[in-house]
């Protein structure tokens, strides 16, 4: 990996850059709530990409940190040991969150108080709100939210049951009022919606979808009520196929700025394959999961030598002094990047340097995939609830889609679909209705894992939920509230917010009595992982 004294100059630079770009990003994008005059028609796309980590600062900073903890990648950065990043989280995560998604969904709605022609666009919002308070509560556990987005630098946190509660309303009240015979409602150009252009019987699809995978979120620590709400999802109408699927639109002019976020982190070369990811893709079936190719570039060393390993990864984790020059196994040019087939169709034939490969530019970010609907549809079928149907069913109609997901607007020459049978069929992927609850529950939650990269919010918190896949520790741990072999459980809240909001934030009451660190357990976690 990089030599780390060009990666700390590198870093004081960004956050240099990080403070004046995103001032000018919202100036350029003539920011619609710096108007004294607000149209919720105009808030709505800047939301959009607000709450989905589609702005530079919100992925690369925020996302950069957490799919580290999802496995998915490894990275040289001192994250990935679990060291805590306060400018990196901050920045990324909670104050996105907080100043261009809640606040500006509470003025919208006291604006349309007074302009009901715009109540269909506020519900948008609030579908919005709930899935990016969902992610934010799911990282921190208690966060402020009832008394927030007002001004009040004093707010309250609410506890992550009450948080959770709340979306259950938001989705549903959303739901309920974009299906009723709304009247003399402003129009919605396409678009200005980046996820379905004004298709709101997809909005609906999906907000039912949130309202299944945030109940599936409880089922181990309050079951009646993960029973009552995934029931309703189930009854309302969920995604029924890819082509409900909710993603939204990436800058393809510009793919250092708003491009797809995966490509532009990896162009950092910082982040490499995670051994943990590619043990999974090669190990878990007879043969290789047809997705590797499609998520995973060939390292450089074989592309261009034919020497070691096509695919490699790096653990978790790894320690700061070891080496990673050429010939220790870690070397950049010895391990994979992200340069697969989904986002660079030609680096794993021409293995040339990452920042001359030709991005698809054009690929749509996911907030939620069709083929994670069809695994919380197995894991709700395997608990019993009503309206499911059947769980092995459904799983295996989540690998099925999210072969076809990850091959979208690929050339099908570039890829190999004739293993695809022989990989959901044997050995530990096979479905078998003989299997008990935990090791059918297992493959459900891997394939998930799986099929939503890289989207690592979801992935960490079914992973805390449920204690699965199978993670290995990280090598060298830097965070010391957390003894060997454990993983990460939260994020620390702001230093920012320790200060000025002391007494809520530092409050010993938080998270159930844990207070705040990276040992504590949000609500929602059991104790399933280590």
């Amino acid at each position: 990996m990089k030599n780390r004294i060009s990666k700390t100059i590198i870093l004081s630079t960004l956050f240099t850059l990080l403070i004046s770009c995103t001032g000018s990003f919202d100036d350029i994008n003539e920011n619609p709530l710096k108007s004294t005059t607000l149209d919720p028609e105009l808030v709505l796309p800047y939301v959009e990409w607000g709450a989905t980590n589609i702005y530079w600062d919100t992925y690369q900073l925020g996302v950069a940190t957490i799919i580290p903890y999802a496995q998915y990648l490894s990275s040289e950065d001192d994250g990935d040991r679990y060291m805590y990043r306060d400018g990196y989280t901050t920045s990324g995560l909670w104050l996105p969150y907080y100043t261009r998604v809640l606040k500006n969904v509470r003025k919208v709605t006291e604006v349309v108080k007074n302009q009901p022609e715009s109540t269909r666009t506020l519900q948008l919002l609030r579908i919005m709100n709930a899935y990016n308070t969902a992610s934010v509560t799911d990282d921190y556990g208690d966060i402020p939210y009832s008394d927030a987005g007002t001004g009040n630098g004093q707010a309250k946190y609410d506890t992550q049951k009450e948080v959770y509660y709340d979306i259950f309303k938001e989705l549903t009240e959303a739901v309920n009022i974009l299906s009723s015979d709304l009247k003399n409602q402003k129009t919605i150009p396409p678009d200005a919606d980046y996820i379905y252009g004004a298709d709101f019987a997809k909005w609906i699809k999906f907000a039912n979808s949130l309202r299944l995978r945030y109940a599936i979120r409880l089922s181990f620590i309050d079951p009646n009520k993960a029973k009552e709400e995934g029931e309703a999802a189930l009854a309302a109408g969920i995604m029924s196929s890819v082509t409900d699927e909710a993603t939204i639109h990436t800058d393809n002019e510009d793919w250092n700025n708003l491009g797809y976020p995966l490509m532009v982190l990896c162009n950092w070369n910082w982040f490499r394959a995670s051994s943990t990811f590619i043990n999974i893709l090669e190990n878990t079936s007879s043969v290789t999961d047809p997705r590797e190719e499609l998520y995973l570039g060939k390292t450089k060393l074989y592309i261009t030598q034919n020497e070691g390993p096509a695919y490699k990864g790096v653990p978790n984790g790894f320690p700061a002094d070891q080496s990673t020059a050429l010939g220790t196994g870690y070397n950049n040019d010895e391990t994979s990047n992200v340069y697969g087939l989904m986002f660079f169709p030609d680096w794993n034939s021409k293995g040339i340097n990452p920042q001359d490969a030709n991005p698809w530019l054009s690929k749509r970010y996911p907030l939620m995939h069709y083929s994670e609907v069809c695994f919380l549809k197995a894991e709700a079928a395997l608990r019993g609830w009503n309206g499911a149907g059947d769980a092995g069913s459904n799983y295996l109609e989540g690998i099925k889609t999210s072969f076809i997901e990850s091959r979208d607007g690929i050339n099908s020459t570039l890829y190999d679909s004739s293993k695809d049978e022989v990989y959901m069929t044997s050995s530990n992927v096979a479905w078998n209705n003989t299997d008990n609850f935990e090791t059918k529950l297992k493959k459900i939650i891997t394939q998930k894992w799986v099929a939503i990269f890289p989207m690592a919010e979801e992935a960490w918190a079914e992973f805390r939920r449920t204690g699965y896949p199978d993670f290995q520790p990280v090598l060298q741990c830097s965070e010391p509230t957390l003894k060997k072999g454990e993983f990460i459980k939260k994020i620390l809240y702001p230093d920012e917010e320790r200060r000025n909001n002391t007494a809520n934030a530092t409050a010993k009451t938080l998270n159930n009595g844990q207070g705040d660190g990276a040992n504590v357990r949000v609500w929602w976690d059991t104790g399933r992982c280590k």
